[in-house]
């Protein structure tokens, strides 16, 4: 498959479809580390969002469920994919207690 370097369909950042070009970076680590705090730095670095949200706030774009903004803590994998440099990195921000750990490990 081709690399399409035109804008998506909603005017967004180029559509990457090359298998070759995707990265996939897990965020791992204990609660409150940081991993939504520098997925939210990262997005904003890259242009994909305007500023970073803060997850004090709840304004952050991988805490968007409302149990995720009440306990202003990551209840789930959520994946937040830019484009750098032609190439799609899919950031995967997981949180951070123990039960999501042992889920992990039975998933695999």
């Amino acid at each position: 498959m081709a690399q399409k370097n035109e804008k998506g369909a909603t005017g967004g950042a180029p559509v990457v479809t090359e298998p070759g070009r995707v990265r996939n970076v897990v965020l791992v680590g204990h609660s409150g580390a940081g991993k939504t705090t520098l997925v939210e730095a990262l997005l904003a670095a890259g242009g994909t969002i305007g500023r970073a949200g803060a997850v004090t706030e709840g304004t952050t774009v991988c805490d968007h469920d409302p149990a995720a903004v009440r306990q202003q803590r990551s209840v789930s994998l959520a994946c937040a994919p830019l484009v750098h440099r032609d190439v799609k990195v899919n950031l995967l921000d997981t949180p951070g207690y123990g039960d999501f750990v042992g889920e992990l490990r039975a998933g695999l």
